[in-house]
């Protein structure tokens, strides 16, 4: 890929996941919406009932589900973007750390001249990935968690960003809108520092 292109792309690439979230939101209010109207007109209390609960799926369980979707794609694209830098910037192609993300930090100081041991965005994305291990590897259910320790001080210094509800990771709104100006950030890091 050309330099010239390259936040472009990604930035692109990050907006449509954004898009994604945006409309499904859209599309489950609007279900939502649905629901209460007919709750309205309905004589029939069984059925009422039936809306009742089906409105709360949609209102908690699948609003919940779609956070989560959304963050996932989201951590994907990072580790693609994370990726991505290495491959452009760097010519190393040193595994330190393997599977995690870590991996990536000397690309950073050595070919961009960004050191990330003290960058709050990369502090942030660190509980990211700790995040999402509890939600891959174990449904997100913190007693569950390899790391359940860890688990619970990322949620309690996260602000309100992220909760535990019955034993489970749950990711709200502004956590999403968090991680995508992260995400933000370390493009406009990148493309500030690219080498010439």
């Amino acid at each position: 890929m050309n330099e010239k292109w390259f936040g472009w792309a990604m930035r692109i690439n990050l907006e449509w996941i954004v898009k994604y979230h945006n409309e499904s939101r859209r599309l489950l209010s609007r279900q939502i919406d649905e629901i209460d109207e007919e709750i309205k007109t309905c004589s029939d209390e069984e059925r009422q009932q039936e809306l009742i609960y089906a409105k709360t799926i949609y209102s908690t369980t699948f609003d919940q589900m779609l956070r989560s979707n959304t963050f996932l794609m989201m951590y994907s694209y990072l580790e693609e973007f994370l990726y991505l830098v290495q491959k452009h910037f760097s010519k190393e192609t040193n595994a330190e750390g393997k599977g995690s993300i870590k991996r990536f930090k000397s690309v950073f100081k050595e070919s961009l001249g960004i050191d990330l041991e003290k960058d709050p965005d990369w502090q942030f994305i660190s509980d990211c990935e700790k995040s999402r291990d509890c939600l891959l590897h174990a449904n997100g259910r913190v007693d569950l968690s390899k790391n359940r320790a860890e688990i619970e001080k990322i949620v309690s210094r996260s602000h309100g960003l992220l909760k535990v509800d019955q034993q489970r990771i749950v990711l709200t709104g502004e956590f999403i809108k968090k991680v995508s100006i992260v995400l933000r950030n370390f493009i406009a890091k990148v493309e500030s520092r690219r080498p010439a």
